[in-house]
């Protein structure tokens, strides 16, 4: 990343891998400027070559807004590879960051308070203010949902979950950077249909038409070309004399932080228009646009996906996305030096879209749903109720009821806000001696919509499957050697002298389900039994 010179004839370009140049004047910047677009004829590449040494290179490396970024999700932080047993994901968790947080609806992998902490670092682009960039990324399965372990793949600063349910897949990479990093949100069904990504911004953000990207639509701008150290660079995708032709761009802001930019970043996904025509003054592009201020709908195929792409690399001039339906995380990287164009701080109200949520006469309420339909009594299991479209200003708030409290108990409403088309809430169970039934109404504009619940009795779980991989005596040193297995990974496993039912100690959790331990041991036990919390037990002779 690089820093953006808000100069109105001129872009910053950005750093290719490796390039280091020294701090120049910006009038020399200008007369840089000036005498390559004298020589644009000559092709991209002598453009890229001559301007290349005209940004201020001051700025640190974009790693750096990475430095000491790592999450914690469900307990498990650094770096680790597992599943999470599903029977411990609770409806929602909060996967926070040093520099990022957002919430996972479990369920359904939708994403609510997508947020910059505002810790400190040399490369933040919010002005150290906690910022809720996105207050909802809500894709609509339509009834499918989610239900396996969750896959967690943390590396350092960046991690990857994944879910799968009958005929779904959603996947979650992330990268904990206070200069945004890496967010997207990839999906794949079974039947191979497109689902609906609903994006509603944080209070304070808005969406809006960049005139800095307006003023040169139709400019066919460089994004390739040759280093001072000879290697070519190539923007992926570029047209065949390695420039990129400028469309326009939406982009969301804020008011008080000149480096906070961002756009929406789809791949093989197209934008859905809700609603909200604007006109775009322009002293040489006018045009217009429809798209609301504060909520973006698109329809994502299946194998692609949504994500956000935040700071400079909103404001650059580079190829459109290729299409990628699997595996897209790497994909469409500026190996090039995509020119940034910025944009204006503040943004003028002129080309800020309005409304900020579609004015809309229907938004009434669609479905109740709950997860699962069948529970155990004394767990809790999820509702949904959602709109056939897009909440109104002032949301919509639908009363909630049980036909039987006792068994199955729902809170008195649940408010879906404005721009969102659903809402979850909690709905909590009894014990029960037999199967029994409650049905749950949700009603909104006098619609009521129903959906029934059964509550089951308390099953006893089967026990875990245990089996011991390693049990080794040193009789030098009086040290006992045990390792273990169980299928259950958050159990307690301890060792027991299988002759006496002696307790020799309790095994470490290595993680994954793996578990071992050294004791001091005064003789070989000959035999050790392995007994799990979970009801499982094994057996072996000690070598």
């Amino acid at each position: 990343m690089i820093e953006t010179l808000h100069l109105p004839a001129l872009a910053g370009l950005k750093r290719a891998p490796g390039f280091r140049s020294s701090r120049i004047t910006q009038k020399s910047v200008i007369a840089r400027a000036r005498l390559a677009a004298g020589l644009f004829c000559f092709g991209a590449a002598a453009v890229a070559l001559l301007t290349m040494t005209a940004v201020d290179r001051s700025f640190a490396a974009a790693s750096a807004g990475c430095d000491g970024g790592g999450f914690t999700v469900l307990d498990i932080s650094g770096d680790q590879r597992l599943t999470m047993p599903a029977g411990s994901v609770p409806s929602s968790f909060l996967v926070k960051g040093k520099y990022v947080e957002f919430t996972v609806d479990a369920a359904t992998f939708g994403v609510r308070d997508w947020t910059f902490t505002g810790v400190p670092n040399p490369l933040d682009i919010i002005g150290g203010q906690r910022t809720t960039v996105f207050a909802s990324k809500i894709p609509d399965h339509r009834g499918l949902v989610l239900n396996s372990g969750v896959d967690i793949n943390s590396s350092r600063e960046s991690l990857v979950l994944t879910r799968t349910g009958p005929g779904l897949t959603m996947k979650i990479q992330v990268k904990d950077c206070a200069n945004g990093g890496v967010f997207q949100m990839e999906i794949e069904r079974g039947d191979a249909t497109a689902t609906v990504f609903t994006h509603v911004l944080g209070d304070g953000v808005f969406y809006f038409d960049n005139p800095n990207v307006r003023d040169r639509l139709g400019e066919n701008l460089p994004c390739s070309g040759i280093l001072p150290d000879g290697t070519p660079v190539v923007c992926n995708g570029a047209n065949p004399d390695g420039t990129v032709t400028v469309t326009a761009r939406v982009n969301f802001a804020n008011e008080f932080s000149n480096k906070f930019v961002g756009r929406d970043s789809p791949q093989v996904a197209t934008r859905i228009a809700n609603g909200c025509p604007n006109n775009i003054p322009n002293p040489t592009h006018p045009g217009s646009v429809n798209h609301c201020g504060g909520i973006s709908q698109w329809s994502v195929a299946s194998g692609g996906r949504m994500g956000q792409v935040m700071g400079e690399d909103a404001a650059e001039i580079a190829p459109a996305a290729t299409v990628c339906t699997e595996n897209c995380t790497a994909q469409n990287q500026v190996n090039g030096r995509a020119v940034v164009v910025g944009f204006p701080f503040p943004v003028p109200n002129a080309v800020r879209l309005q409304p900020r949520f579609p004015q809309l006469s229907n938004g009434q309420l669609a479905a109740v749903t709950v997860s699962p339909s069948t529970v155990n009594g004394g767990a809790t299991a999820r509702g949904t109720v959602s709109l056939d479209a897009g909440a109104p200003a002032g949301g919509v708030v639908v009363q909630l009821s049980s036909s039987n409290p006792n068994v199955a108990n729902v809170p008195a409403t649940a408010t879906i806000p404005a721009g969102s088309v659903e809402s979850t809430f909690n709905i909590t169970t009894n014990q029960v001696a037999a199967r029994t039934p409650a049905t749950l109404n949700g009603t909104s504009g006098g619609v009521t919509r129903r959906v029934d619940l059964t509550v089951t009795p308390q099953a006893t779980p089967a026990p875990d499957s245990i089996a011991i991989t390693r049990a080794e005596y040193d009789s030098g040193n009086r040290r006992l050697r045990v390792e273990a297995t169980s299928s259950t990974a958050n159990a307690t496993l301890q060792v027991f002298v299988t002759s006496n039912n002696q307790l020799i100690g309790t095994l470490s959790n290595q993680g994954g389900g793996r578990f071992r331990a050294e004791f001091t041991w005064p003789v070989n036990p000959q035999n050790i039994s392995v007994r799990s919390s979970s009801g499982g037990s094994a057996t072996l002779a000690v070598r």
